[in-house]
């Protein structure tokens, strides 16, 4: 009988229980370890960001391997690399199979190399360590991107030109968060808060608790409103039921039986070592520090940038259809990296880009100008970096962008018009109210 609510118990553990502890701890020490995504290692400095990508390197690539020569797939999301801006691209899907694969063998092999231990309650507690530090610097930077309301930014200008029947789900869901910030900002210290209680021991079953509950709720919004973080969120609300599972009994019995009971141990690897001890202590509050003194001095110092860099994007503006493309003389459409035309950019007051494609379908991208020498770069997507213009405005309707440096090869000279867009907005001006008086749709 498989009885997850005593696996930190010294006895003997049921078959059941041994078999998918084993089988918990080979995958979602992987995906803790390996994922690549806002793992604990970010939180080593320098070195952090190499050991994570050198760590995930092996499972993308035997993914991209699969993708190719087994699956036989081509094109947008089968590629390392490809600025599709998801995280549950088919490369991604296969793999998630690679370290699932890999932990059913791994399991299997543990199985039948150890068949005489009957419990694991330390090696338990190192992977309930591992995991709570994985939630919590999760949960940080989760939160932190919302507290400093980098993740849903106000409506963009092409958001609030595009009609309500046009606009994908996650694009709803991102302008209603990014509507209010004071709304995003609640959110994001409930991931704070969750983040910092799981990474200390004596309210990390509280944490544990918060942070399942939040993210069922992202869980939620990126499964209903079309989010490509569905893989990543997943797995989040996986490791906090995980961690919580042992409590169980221990949370029935105080909140259905009024019965006092103490929680489970161990919160921290079992150890009579004071080093160890004192090691582990000193893990955790470099995870709190980097993660949140850190990850705040870095949301505000892009934020002061950002704000610097956007300073001067009044006289540009609003929507800009490409009228003309041409490299080297020659009529050559700018192509989104899947190949398709780009027709539109659209320049928001706060600096922030977005692409129209010939679909009609919109993209991010990055804008940055520098009115000293009259430059701009964008970011559109289409290559690795973004492209260096020179800027002239004839008249308040045109703009020509010439590209320079490097990229005088490869990116062709643009000819921009405006398109006369409102001045205003109902939207954006009609806040919430304690008093109304007639419901009306707009």
């Amino acid at each position: 009988m498989l009885d997850l609510t005593s696996v930190t118990d010294s006895a003997r553990w049921t078959l059941g229980t041994r078999l998918a502890f084993r089988f918990a701890f080979c995958y979602f020490m992987t995906y803790a370890l390996c994922s690549g995504i806002y793992t604990v290692w970010e939180t080593i400095p320098w070195a952090g960001g190499y050991i994570e990508g050198c760590l995930a390197w092996p499972f993308l690539q035997a993914a991209q391997l699969l993708s190719l020569h087994v699956f036989h797939l081509h094109g947008i999301g089968t590629a390392l690399g490809d600025n599709s801006n998801s995280g549950d691209t088919i490369l991604n899907w296969i793999t998630i199979g690679v370290m699932l694969a890999l932990a059913l063998v791994a399991t299997l092999l543990w199985s039948a190399l150890d068949r005489r231990r009957t419990s694991y309650p330390t090696l338990f507690g190192w992977f309930r360590f591992v995991l709570r530090l994985t939630l919590g610097v999760s949960m940080l930077s989760y939160g932190l991107d919302k507290v400093f309301l980098s993740q849903m930014p106000p409506p963009s200008l092409a958001v609030l030109n595009e009609p309500v029947g046009s606009t994908s789900p996650m694009m709803l869901l991102w302008t209603t968060i990014g509507l209010n910030p004071g709304y995003q900002i609640i959110c994001g210290m409930a991931e704070v808060i969750a983040g910092l209680l799981i990474l200390y021991r004596r309210t990390a079953l509280l944490g544990a608790i918060v942070t399942a509950f939040v993210i069922s709720n992202v869980v939620l919004y990126d499964a209903f409103f079309d989010v490509p973080v569905k893989i990543y969120a997943t797995h989040l609300l996986l490791m906090a039921l995980v961690v919580v599972t042992p409590d169980v009994r221990s949370l029935y019995a105080y909140f259905w039986l009024h019965q006092p009971t103490p929680p489970t141990d161990p919160w921290v690897p079992p150890t009579t070592r004071r080093g160890t001890r004192t090691a582990i202590l000193i893990v955790e509050i470099a995870v709190v520090a980097m993660a949140l003194g850190y990850g705040s001095y870095s949301e505000a110092r892009d934020r002061l940038k950002f704000k610097s860099e956007t300073r001067n994007t009044a006289t540009f503006t609003g929507q800009w259809h490409i009228e003309s493309a041409r490299l080297a003389g020659k009529p050559t459409p700018l192509r989104t990296f899947d190949g398709l035309t780009i027709t539109d950019l659209y320049i928001s007051p706060s600096g922030g880009l977005n692409v129209r494609a010939s679909n009609g379908t919109l993209l991010d991208g990055d804008v940055r100008f520098n009115p000293a020498v009259h430059t701009v770069k964008l970011d559109m997507g289409l290559v690795d970096h973004p492209i260096l213009y020179t800027l002239q405005q004839p008249d308040a309707s045109h703009l020509a962008l010439t590209p320079i440096g490097t990229d005088t090869q490869t990116a062709s000279a643009l000819t921009l018009v405006r398109i006369p867009l409102p001045t205003h907005y109902p939207l954006l001006d009609r806040g919430p109210r304690l008093v109304i008086n007639r419901m009306v749709l707009r």
